[in-house]
């Protein structure tokens, strides 16, 4: 009897879990806010804001690649890092796999780890060990040069200019954004950054917070949930989603029973992934209770729509829309992996 029971209440859990989304909008404010649940509990479901997406299978090769550590895409191609292997795996627009780089070891032109890479006038430019970084031209090595610091991550802005997170300098790692020119070797601006919420669980090397979105770089800290934007000239604070509550029905039901819950990191969107910035529309996901989240916010404003997203995250965003790719992780023995190119609704962009 008791396990009918039990089996009742998982039914009943998952027909609500199935049904729940949110889409509404709110102005942000510095003290939580609770909403009232008849404007949240509908079933939208992530519709609302794509208005298409194209899918772009990777064959061959992609469901043999262990790990998709960081994913870019580059004038139609797109490149996969793969630290596991130590290899960069490089896809043409039909997804035709076009070739790879794979030369661990210590002569020319080869490496001891690859912690992430950038391109620059069309060659590639791979981060390796103690800040050395290596050219290629396609998977031809013609040339290397070294950084005066260690960095953990990067993105190209332009103009030869990279920005760089999380760099080992001065015998210590360091949670710090620089923006470097290369052409004159040196710094044009820098920022310290504080400790991610995950840090505690990963090494902070682990977290790539650097998000392409056209001519700029978008840069969130998960410890403050401040969001930069970085260019060419440098860095500078774009919002911040401190004291503000993104609430999902079940989360609002648990802050009306108990309003000690609205203290502390619950003020906070936790998790935030996929920055891509559109005018004065900024969007973003993030995951509340492993369930993920799509934000639209209009910095003008400050209001915001937030949906339940189905959809995997975002890694660059186009002019209309971003890219995103399936499975997160590796795929299963003989799935490929997947591209999905999005397409927003245009009044989201408004």
């Amino acid at each position: 009897m008791k396990k009918v029971h039990f089996f009742k209440l998982i039914l009943i859990a998952f027909f609500l879990g199935s049904t729940i989304s949110c889409s509404f909008f709110q102005n942000r404010s510095e003290k939580p806010f609770v909403l009232d649940l008849d404007d949240v509990v509908q079933t939208a479901g992530d519709q609302p804001f794509f208005a298409n997406s194209d899918t772009i299978v990777l064959n061959p090769g992609s469901q043999l690649i262990p790990s998709f550590d960081i994913v870019k895409e580059h004038h139609g191609n797109f490149y996969i890092l793969d630290k596991r292997q130590k290899a960069i795996f490089v896809f043409d627009e039909a997804g035709q796999l076009a070739y790879q780089i794979a030369r661990e070891g210590r002569g020319p032109g080869e490496y001891l780890n690859i912690f992430d890479f950038f391109l620059m006038d069309g060659q590639l430019h791979l981060v390796t060990q103690l800040g050395r970084v290596l050219i290629y031209d396609k998977d031809l090595f013609i040339a290397e040069y070294d950084l005066p610091f260690t960095p953990m991550y990067c993105e190209y802005l332009g103009e030869n200019k990279v920005a760089f997170q999380n760099v080992y300098e001065d015998f210590s790692y360091k949670y710090r954004l620089v923006v470097y020119c290369l052409e004159r070797n040196e710094i044009i601006d820098s920022m310290e950054t504080e400790k991610g919420v995950d840090d505690d669980s990963y090494p902070f090397w682990r977290q790539r917070h650097l998000w392409p979105s056209g001519n700029v770089v978008l840069y969130n800290n998960d410890y403050s949930n401040d969001v930069f934007m970085i260019t060419n000239s440098g860095i500078e604070h774009l919002f911040s989603m401190t004291g503000v509550i993104l609430h999902t029905a079940d989360e609002i039901m648990e802050f009306n029973n108990n309003p000690t819950l609205r203290q502390g990191k619950n003020d906070k969107v936790d998790f935030l992934k996929g920055l891509t910035m559109h005018g004065n529309v900024v969007s973003f996901g993030f995951l509340v209770n492993y369930l993920p989240y799509t934000v639209f916010l209009n910095l003008d404003d400050n209001t915001y729509k937030s949906f339940k997203a189905i959809r995997p995250p975002y890694f660059a965003a186009t002019a209309q829309g971003a890219y995103g790719f399936w499975p997160r992780m590796a795929p299963r023995p003989g799935q490929p992996m997947v591209i999905i190119n999005y397409t927003f609704e245009p009044h989201l962009l408004d």
